[in-house]
């Protein structure tokens, strides 16, 4: 498998093809969508011999584009994934063996979801307004009648928006980002590039903002409707979290736990915890007590203000900096257990040098993004070991994964 979703075929002239829509060690009639000189891109149009791991997926139409992986059972879902960690660490010449941890559910399992819109401006698809998903083939938009990644509730709820919109005739509708907490709350907001509608017919939806949308500058306008809360509450590790609509917190809450505990196994009650892209302290304020020294280091402002809010009500002397990772790498020290959980991009190149240089005692490097993940750990394995390592399949049918690692400073003889 090519860590996209795409599997790696050969055509009959010998060229390398990346095909949508095939598991390995099939055999498959494909249509090319690209071809050049050195590779070509095809989607599968008929299976000539399938795998035994292969099952028809839950979507009709537009999976390939959200969730390729639905044509797989969820075992050797977990397994190609799995693989694909292993051999992004053995690019680097690092062997490590790698689990798949999940709770087994495989469908309707994110607690967000951003819904594009086709409306019936588009005649080629629809009379009406319809959820979209843009295909793999083309790029362009179709309609879809239901969507199987996003929570039941979620679900529920954007239908109820969309039967609101066609109900009133509404058009240009942007997207709608709809989040939900673990006991069913949700709120949302909804994207417009025309006001020229009622907008008391929204009234029903307390914890529904709606705003304006500008397609060609791609910047939000003004405030049409304002909701009576954009904040959520739930708990980890028996510990209460606020956050918002737009902080950051995992999409899929089960495993994200799963993930916590297997941390706080490796965080002694004396430790000095550094937590860098801490976002609203979920993973620095769920795994320490109040016997630890935590620092939380996050860039943005209003994840910050949650991390403070999170802070005072677990009763943690935490002590939160707004600074980026370059600004705050001089915070570590040879004593601090470091907690890292970058964007997709990894670690910067200052908190690569600034680990090399302290080296802290331990650090807890949980990725989203497993490539850059072990072009990292090949940058400091110098004076590190692997000490565990564990994948948690976080986004099910799609092509992503993440993967913890815990590395020891090295002891010197």
């Amino acid at each position: 498998m090519a860590g996209g979703g795409s599997v790696i075929g050969q055509l009959e002239s010998g060229k390398k093809v990346f095909v949508w829509g095939g598991l390995p060690d099939e055999i498959v009639q494909i249509e090319l969508i690209k071809d050049n000189t050195k590779y070509a891109v095809g989607i599968v149009k008929k299976v000539l011999q399938a795998s035994d791991h292969r099952v028809k997926p839950f979507d009709k139409v537009g999976y390939l584009s959200t969730s390729p992986y639905q044509i797989s059972n969820f075992a050797y879902e977990n397994y190609l994934k799995s693989q694909l960690i292993i051999q992004a660490f053995a690019l680097h010449k690092l062997n490590i063996v790698c689990q798949v941890k999940t709770d087994n559910k495989d469908y309707f399992y994110r607690n967000k979801y951003n819904y594009t819109f086709i409306d019936k401006s588009n005649k080629t698809y629809c009379s009406t307004t319809n959820f979209a998903i843009t295909t793999r083939q083309s790029h362009a938009k179709i309609p879809v009648k239901s969507i199987s990644l996003p929570n039941k509730n979620i679900n529920q709820f954007a239908k109820q928006i969309l039967y609101t919109i066609n109900q009133n005739n509404i058009r240009h509708c942007h997207n709608l980002l709809v989040r939900s907490s673990a006991d069913g709350t949700i709120i949302a907001r909804l994207y417009i590039k025309s006001n020229n509608f009622n907008i008391n017919c929204f009234n029903q939806f307390n914890n529904l903002e709606i705003c304006e949308f500008d397609t060609f500058t791609n910047k939000i306008g003004k405030t049409l409707k304002t909701a009576k809360t954009l904040q959520l509450v739930d708990k980890l590790l028996n510990k209460q979290f606020i956050y918002s609509l737009d902080s950051f917190w995992q999409i899929n809450q089960a495993v994200y736990e799963m993930t916590l505990n297997r941390i706080k196994q490796f965080v002694d009650s004396n430790d000095s915890v550094l937590d860098f892209y801490s976002g609203v302290g979920s993973i620095g304020l769920s795994v320490t007590n109040q016997t630890n020294q935590l620092t939380l280091v996050e860039i943005d402002q209003i994840n910050n203000s949650y991390a403070k809010i999170n802070a005072d009500k677990n009763n943690a002397a935490a002590k939160i900096k707004t600074a980026s990772v370059k600004t705050a790498a001089n915070l570590i020290k040879q004593n601090s257990l470091l907690i890292v959980d970058p964007a997709r991009t990894g670690l910067s190149k200052e908190l690569t040098q600034q680990i090399n240089k302290v080296l802290p005692k331990r650090i807890i490097y949980l990725s989203c993004n497993p490539v850059t993940q072990a072009r990292d750990i090949k940058n400091i394995i110098a004076n590190y070991k692997i000490v565990d390592n564990l994948a948690y399949n976080y986004f099910c049918k799609t092509p992503h994964i993440e993967h913890l690692i815990i590395l020891d400073k090295l002891s010197i003889k």
